[in-house]
């Protein structure tokens, strides 16, 4: 997992707390690969912008807000709300297929 910072002050706190919020949200989910974080700040927010792979698909999402830990909150939302239903909606397409035959 890499961590890159732009128009930000590199903090090794904000860096565990993305580590730890990965972790605890990777032990319920699907296994992630090639994460990428990049934290940066636009105008007066902070932007948190997430690149991984799972189940097979390349995935990008971000959040925006006043500091930069609630952005990262933000992504791990976006994310939480919508990773569930894009593996679920795969896996009942397959149980589909299968039934035909």
């Amino acid at each position: 997992m890499q961590v890159s910072y732009h128009h930000v002050d590199k903090s090794n706190a904000l860096n565990e707390f993305v580590e730890e919020k990965m972790k605890h949200f990777s032990q319920n989910k699907e296994k992630f690969s090639n994460i990428n974080w990049d934290i940066s700040r636009e105008g007066g927010l902070y932007k948190a912008a997430v690149r991984f792979k799972a189940s097979g698909k390349i995935f990008k999402m971000e959040g925006k807000a006043g500091n930069a830990y609630a952005s990262v909150l933000k992504v791990f939302r976006k994310m939480k709300s919508s990773l569930p239903r894009k593996i679920k909606y795969e896996q009942r397409l397959h149980r589909k297929h299968a039934n035909l035959f």
